[in-house]
């Protein structure tokens, strides 16, 4: 009985600190993978004029519901942007919900993070407020005077998929991405106190001075007390509290306004604070305070998250965060999926946000509007700068709407570290009249861009610039820092020239990095049709992944290519001890917190049953004191019989053991250094026919044409392998976006001669024309050894030699090279030396995705196998080809970005580079240039039958 009136005391005591927070419930999922079902209604399209149930969060098209709707198409002739006929859809939701009772006296708002496009809301049968217009911004609902609290509430939503508002649709439905409707983002209530903090805009620098923002909320008595405590995450104070008394009123406001009421302003200093970058993400808690009167009891509790952060823009110079210079290594994102659309989940963002770490980025442009906040929230954890962008693609808001939006945009995400720029909308896609009005919402200050502008206070982002241009432009004087560059269509662009243009705006005093366009090919599952992926053509599948984030060949090769760490050794000297170059390309860290790993591995040649990959040796050291933008040595610890190992690591490592890139170093090449797992040797017999002369050595048989010198074919224990008519001379000149043929033909045969030389059998062929000379020897292990030499033709941008092959009879390949991607010309970044293997595929661009692709040039390959129907042969490199050929890789059918001739597998001196979908391969970068071969090319090339596995 005594211990009754304790516990009835300790709850009213405990019950104003839990009531002092902000509640939120959920009328909807949080995402995509918890979307709650609601009544729906769909006006137009499929699936229309009946009311059923719909998932929220979610858009409505791959729902089943209205029609498909890509927001521009292109003239095939003048390219310029038409307004599609758009479908005219609403969809009419219902929800009912009750709340708690304990709501009673607090104020209830209605909070939308996202619907797309037009919203009018009614509680109950009455309107709450004006219908909203813009898509893809958070707006609110004072609905407390609306509200039920002994009875359901009836939500009913009407969605109007294009605006009422001309300038809306203009700002963000005639775009090159795919179009949406619904309430595509989470629905909630929000509970506060009838005093309360509204939000926070918070300024905190690198040297610990902060600054908030506190907007208040309902009727304020006299005295009213705002404080703000700073905390670590962990819930420690960092520092004393600051308190200021005397408080103006706040006003409620039925609508999120463009221009707030006059905030509450509280400033302190933190001693020394862990500071946030891209490299260095430390975050903090503030946690504000409301006390309606003086000493009263606390009101209302907000914490937000921050970062110590200043970012400079310095005219003429550079971008500086915490005093450092910058380089910005980023990438255009829209936030996108094939089965739910632009509706994503925390585990859909944090995916996108692992693959851009992964591949070494560091920034991230938000085109064409601002993400989910969740997005946001990882850039801020992950560590990676942002863009954040006002809707735009190449048209804007009339002047009230954008000023309205930018006000929705800031209030939502002034406070996260990682946006360092506000974008006032893409390519022309800017309201000038509101330059001004991003610094009204944000005590930071941050930069307004115009991305694709010339000059625009002292940034030049021009996209899409040829090699040429972007030469001038870094020289400056303003700072040139491309919004977007090197588009990805199909398998052009991205890391392909990248190499060329990094030397340039990655490392010249007036560049400050760029924005590769974009990172994912955006296809839409489309639900009637069967699921199909339809990117719509050549417009949507421009990505660094595919539309499920597969990595295309290019994501590797930008990992390389910006990784912080950089070794650039291509390969080891004879008299190499273990001493690399090293380069830190980092802008705030030393290598001191690298870990690197290096290994030593042996590799078995084709055909071995076991034994594929032996690790020999392996170690780790910390890496040297070497700071941000300098370069150093690094000394592997190797031991002495370190060469009878075939190939050399060395990973770096970051602080949380991530992978940063590992690179890869061989120096053992031919034949006689991969050996023969076969090992058998019988004696090889001569027999002629009419028309071919014919060797067998065992079980392998080789057959050679009389008449042209070239290989007719192969049999393995009497079963024929359709491997022949070559070697064929492959010689092509890049003629637009096709392939011109330099040389075809061998020429006219001079000489054909067979001997024996020791236990081998050797043919030549002597010709009068581009081949001078081919020669074949057949050996008792089985191998068939080609041996050529040939007169370069001059300018080429594919050279080499190839044979047939039937296409349809191959299953798979396996290879020891680099890979497990092709390569390009202008893209021989981001392969490792390796074992790998891949089945047969034939993806279209644009219409199917299978990586790593089958077709196309490898390089620094030892030897190459195929498994056919047929049975198994393999290349292997005797020394003069640096690339393997498997066939010609498909491109797109509409303005494809390189159409290759028809090639079967070969052997090649020079292969072509790729352009993208606005410029040639030679015009953007030195990588990409045709190559002028001359005099006497040889080769050297065994090809070996073997057991099938």
């Amino acid at each position: 009985m005594k211990l009754r009136p304790l516990f009835i005391l300790l709850l009213a005591a405990v019950a104003p600190l839990f009531g002092s927070s902000t509640e939120n419930l959920f009328l909807s999922g949080r995402g995509s993978d918890d979307a709650q079902p609601w009544d729906f209604y769909c006006t137009a399209g499929r699936n229309s004029g009946v009311w059923t149930k719909i998932p929220v969060p979610s858009c409505w098209e791959p729902q089943g519901f209205g029609a498909y709707d890509y927001g521009v198409e292109l003239r095939p002739s003048k390219r310029m942007p038409l307004m599609p006929p758009a479908p005219a859809e609403q969809g009419l939701y219902r929800r009912e919900f009750t709340v708690p009772a304990e709501w009673r006296g607090r104020v209830v708002r209605l909070v939308f993070e996202g619907v797309l496009t037009d919203t009018e809301v009614k509680l109950n049968g009455q309107s709450v407020g004006p219908v909203h217009q813009g898509g893809f911004y958070q707006f609110n609902y004072d609905i407390t005077e609306r509200l039920r609290f002994d009875a359901a509430n009836l939500l009913e939503v009407t969605v109007s998929k294009r605006s009422a508002n001309a300038s809306v649709n203009t700002a963000e439905r005639i775009g090159d991405y795919w179009n949406f409707g619904g309430i595509f983002r989470p629905v909630r209530l929000e509970a506060l106190p009838a005093q309360f903090i509204d939000r926070v805009a918070i300024d905190a620098r690198a040297d610990g001075v902060f600054r908030a923002d506190v907007f208040l909320g309902g009727a304020l008595p006299a005295g009213t007390e705002v404080g703000v405590q700073i905390k670590t995450l962990a819930g420690e104070p960092v520092g004393p509290p600051v308190t200021l008394a005397g408080a103006p009123v706040g006003q409620r406001a039925t609508l999120a306004p463009a221009v707030a009421s006059a905030p509450v302003t509280l400033r302190l200093q933190v001693a020394a604070p862990a500071t946030w970058s891209a490299e260095t993400p430390h975050l903090y808690l503030a946690e504000f305070t409301l006390r309606a009167g003086a000493g009263g009891a606390v009101t209302h509790t907000l914490t937000q998250r921050f970062g110590f952060r200043t970012f400079e823009l310095r005219a003429g110079d550079g971008l500086y965060v915490n005093g450092s210079k910058i380089t910005l290594k980023g990438i255009c994102r829209h936030s996108f999926r094939p089965e739910t659309g632009r509706t994503l989940s925390l585990a859909l963002n944090r995916e996108d946000v692992r693959l851009l770490k992964e591949a070494n980025m560091n920034a991230v442009r938000m085109s064409h509007y601002p993400p989910d906040a969740e997005f946001l929230d990882l850039c801020d954890e992950a560590g990676l700068y942002v863009l954040d962008e006002l809707a735009g693609w190449q048209g804007c808001y009339d002047t009230p709407t954008g000023r309205r939006l930018i006000g929705q945009m800031i209030a939502r995400d002034v406070n996260h570290p990682s946006i360092l720029f506000w974008d006032n909308g893409n390519e022309g896609g800017e309201n000038i009249e509101n330059d001004d009005e991003f610094a009204k919402h944000d005590p930071q200050g941050r930069p307004v861009l115009h991305p694709w502008a010339l000059s625009f206070r002292n940034m030049n982002t021009y996209h899409y610039r040829e090699y040429a241009d972007t030469l001038k432009y870094v020289e400056g004087p303003d700072i040139f820092m491309p919004t977007e560059f090197l588009h990805g269509l199909f398998d052009g662009g991205m890391g392909a020239g990248l190499e060329d243009y990094w030397a340039l705006i990655g490392e010249k005093p007036h560049a400050a990095g760029g924005f590769l366009w974009v990172l994912a090919d955006e296809a839409v599952a489309r639900s009637d049709e069967g699921g199909r992926l339809d990117a719509r053509r050549d417009l949507a599948p421009d990505g660094l992944v595919g539309p499920h984030g597969e990595k295309e060949g290019s994501f590797n090769a930008v990992r390389d290519i910006w990784s912080p760490v950089q070794v650039p050794l291509r390969q080891l000297a004879d008299d190499f001890t273990g001493t690399l170059p090293v380069r830190n390309r980092y802008d705030h860290l030393s290598l001191e917190g690298v870990t690197f790993e290096w290994r030593l591995m042996k590799f078995a040649p084709p055909g071995a049953l076991l034994h594929h990959r032996t690790l020999l040796a392996h170690g780790r050291f910390q890496g040297p004191a070497l700071a941000p933008r300098t370069d150093g040595e690094l000394k592997i610890p190797l031991p002495a019989d370190w060469r009878d190992a075939d190939v050399l690591y060395l990973a770096a490592l970051d602080s949380r053991q991530r992978e940063i890139w590992t690179w890869s170093w061989r120096w053992k090449h031919g034949a006689a250094a991969i050996g023969n797992a076969l090992a058998l040797k019988e004696a090889v017999a001569l027999t002629e026919t009419v028309g071919e002369v014919v060797f067998t050595s065992g079980r392998n048989t080789a057959r050679f044409s009389k008449s042209t010198g070239l290989l007719a074919g192969l049999e393995r224990d009497g079963r024929p392998v359709s491997l022949s008519q070559g070697p064929r001379l492959t010689a092509y000149r890049r003629v637009a976006r096709s392939m011109v043929p330099v040389v075809m033909l061998p020429g006219k045969l001079l000489s054909f001669d067979t001997r024996r030389e020791g236990d081998a059998f050797v043919v030549t062929a002597g010709y009068e024309g581009a081949f001078r000379q081919v020669r074949w020897t057949v050996t008792p292990d089985g191998d068939v050894r080609l041996d050529y030499e040939f007169n370069g033709p001059g300018l080429v941008d594919i050279l080499g030699v190839d044979f047939h092959y039937p296409e349809e009879k191959m299953k798979s390949k396996e290879w020891l090279g680099g890979g497990p991607y092709r390569v390009w010309a202008n893209r021989l970044r981001g392969v490792q030396l390796a074992r790998w293997e891949n089945d047969y595929n034939d993806p279209i661009p644009g219409v199917s995705w299978a990586y790593p692709e089958f077709k196309g040039w490898f390089s620094g390959w030892e030897w190459m196998a195929f498994a056919t129907t047929e049975g198994r042969f393999a290349f292997i490199n005797n020394g003069g080809q640096p690339y393997a050929g498997v066939y010609s890789p498909r491109d797109g059918k509409n303005n494809p970005v390189l159409a290759l001739p028809r090639l079967g597998l070969g052997v090649y001196q020079v292969i072509p580079a790729i352009g993208t979908k606005m410029s040639m391969p030679d015009a953007i970068g030195p990588q990409g240039q045709p190559q002028n071969i001359t005099g006497p090319v040889k080769g050297s090339l065994v090809i070996r039958l073997l057991d099938l596995p």
